[in-house]
């Protein structure tokens, strides 16, 4: 069937890279999903996460009875989905499978049933993996790539990444962004976009509709990858936005292979004792870090107190835009 005219359903966002126009039909369940795997699905209840984010990051409103083609996530493929032939809308940007813990985002999730997988012409099973961009070779922007981390969920990375793509465009470079690590959603995509990045790249990119459940070595050739495919754009600056908590098992565990890529690093906190516990942990990395920004930010009494302990600036996301954001990519150096 072909997707804009037979095919009426709603396409999440972790299907941005499937070509319109592209003969696509619902096939057999030859196979258990996998995780990346494209399903097809219909809702049945519709709870609190009531709309679903299309490929162009348009929130589109959801209906008992629609139709909805999103991802696998890696709780899809146990015995419980299978049986029952239900899963939840886990992510706006329609990651499907079963809610696995008090963390999930939704009190009470959109509930969906499994029609079947997304197949071409063959019944081939369709999956981001079908779509993906090639690892590119090695190659680093000519003024450097600056990590952002955060010592949780929202203490402020996006906002922090975003001004820092600002202060570089308003100094005339070229700027590449990207988000190694995460839930795939377009708002990031755009945030950056909007902030006048040159070039964009996520996980979706390279075949992953979100890198929870994936193994950790993929994940570091991803983030390499990222920086590489950016770089080979021409762009002159990076910056790499990590989710999640710079203490949980993801983001440690890419400590190490982000000190091949990391010009400098940025952490956003959302108090002083954890700006201190991250720099701790950074420098312990051997990662080259050279501010904090964040929610903690708003006290200059916090801000004095931070800078001394930490050894670096505490920085607004404003004066990230306004020009601290250029002296980042002063020459790399490591504190001890």
């Amino acid at each position: 069937m072909d997707r804009t005219r037979q095919f009426r359903a709603k396409w999440g966002y972790v299907t941005r890279r499937v070509p319109a126009g592209v003969p696509v039909s619902i096939g057999p369940q030859s196979r258990p999903s996998r995780a990346g795997d494209f399903v097809v699905a219909r809702v049945t209840r519709v709870g609190s996460n009531d709309r679903l984010e299309n490929g162009h990051g348009r929130l589109a409103q959801l209906y008992e009875g629609n139709l909805v083609i999103g991802a696998a996530g890696p709780a899809l493929v146990d015995e419980r989905s299978r049986e029952a032939g239900s899963v939840c809308l886990l992510t706006q940007g329609g990651l499907l499978g079963q809610v696995s813990s008090t963390d999930d985002v939704w009190d009470d999730p959109t509930q969906l049933e499994l029609i079947g997988p997304l197949v071409d012409e063959s019944l081939r099973p369709l999956s981001c993996e079908s779509f993906a961009r090639p690892l590119p070779p090695s190659a680093s922007p000519s003024l450097g790539t600056v990590v952002v981390l955060g010592t949780d969920r929202r203490a402020g990375k996006t906002k922090a990444a975003v001004s820092i793509v600002r202060g570089w465009a308003a100094a005339g470079l070229d700027v590449g962004a990207g988000k190694p690590t995460g839930h795939a959603s377009g708002d990031e995509r755009w945030a950056y976009v909007d902030g006048c990045a040159a070039e964009v790249v996520d996980y979706v990119d390279f075949g992953m509709p979100t890198t929870h459940g994936y193994p950790l070595e993929r994940l570091s050739r991803v983030t390499l990858g990222m920086r590489d495919a950016l770089a080979a754009t021409g762009v002159a600056v990076v910056v790499l936005e990590l989710d999640g908590r710079l203490s949980g098992v993801e983001t440690s565990s890419l400590l190490p292979s982000l000190r091949q890529i990391a010009d400098s690093v940025v952490l956003a906190a959302h108090d002083g004792e954890a700006a201190v516990a991250g720099a701790r942990q950074l420098r312990a990395a051997g990662l080259p870090l050279r501010a904090v920004t964040g929610t903690i930010a708003t006290s200059a009494v916090t801000e004095r107190l931070t800078a001394e302990q930490t050894g670096v600036p505490v920085l607004t996301a404003a004066e990230l835009a306004q020009g601290a954001a250029v002296r980042l990519l002063a020459p790399r150096t490591v504190s001890s």
